[in-house]
């Protein structure tokens, strides 16, 4: 009898952890990107992701988190979150550390922090580095540049940088509907919208021209299209625009894009735009 009570104990147990689900990790990295705000954060719905930020109106540049919850709908879960950012010489700048907490009902979960000053002006060009840490463990890393505000052969100033979808024709400002993530079953042509200052506003007319690199999800690159412009020299400012995709729906691989925009041989803009898979 105490045999078969120690064998119906065995069997228990190993029917207990077999059918027992293990979470090694209870998120998945899926992004991260960074864009400017102020001392108060700015919501999700109004950031602007960027890579390149002009020092003359650069406050704090924020590094955005996203992660998809592998314990969603099973429990709560909360992480050590760690981001080190890093001067262009390699020297570490600032350090911020913060506890994530996950709610399980979240399906996915985003967390952000970033550094620098109140005040804009006082960044440094150049590249600098984000490394990323989940409880002491390396996750991810981006980079983003500090570029100045006038270029000494620079006939323009970079503002912002915003993206669009749209057909063969492209539609006039009003019509266009901006955003940073599109569907793949209705997206055509993905547009990027750069918006300048005109440096030769009443003295002359502005020939310019910008080289933007469209970037898969797996970094390779996926289009190179050239803009070349005659802004007028009554145009204080102008809003230009270029893209790159096909004429028909459905083409695109789902995943994270990234566009830079290069202007007299440095980015000047960048920014990044998401496929879904729906």
């Amino acid at each position: 009898m105490l045999n078969k009570k120690i064998t119906l104990f065995i069997f228990s147990l190993i029917l207990l952890l077999s059918t027992a689900k293990v979470y090694p990790q209870g998120y998945k990295f899926e992004s991260i990107k960074t864009y400017e705000a102020g001392e108060n954060d700015v919501t999700r719905e109004s950031r602007v992701y960027e890579t390149s930020f002009n020092s003359s109106n650069t406050r704090y540049v924020m590094c955005e988190i996203t992660l998809k919850n592998n314990l969603y709908n099973v429990q709560p879960q909360t992480h050590k979150a760690k981001w080190i950012f890093y001067k262009p010489d390699g020297s570490v700048f600032g350090t911020v550390a913060d506890d994530w907490a996950i709610e399980t009902g979240w399906e996915t979960s985003w967390f952000s922090r970033g550094w620098g000053w109140d005040d804009p002006g006082n960044w440094e060009n150049g590249k600098y580095l984000i490394e990323f840490y989940m409880n002491d463990k390396y996750v991810s890393s981006t980079s983003f540049f500090i570029i100045g505000g006038n270029y000494s052969a620079a006939t323009i100033r970079y503002n912002s940088i915003r993206f669009f979808e749209c057909g063969t024709t492209v539609p006039t400002q009003e019509n266009r509907s901006y955003a940073t993530t599109f569907s793949k079953s209705s997206s055509r042509y993905i547009y990027y919208e750069i918006y300048v200052d005109n440096l030769l506003y009443n003295v002359r007319n502005n020939d310019v021209t910008f080289y933007a690199t469209y970037y898969k999800p797996n970094q390779e690159i996926f289009g190179q299209p050239v803009l070349n412009y005659n802004i007028p020299s009554s145009w204080e400012q102008v809003y230009l625009h270029h893209g790159w995709g096909w004429p028909e729906p459905g083409n695109w691989d789902p995943g994270n894009y990234y566009v830079e925009v290069k202007y007299l041989g440095s980015v000047i803009a960048s920014g990044y735009f998401t496929i879904t898979s729906y």
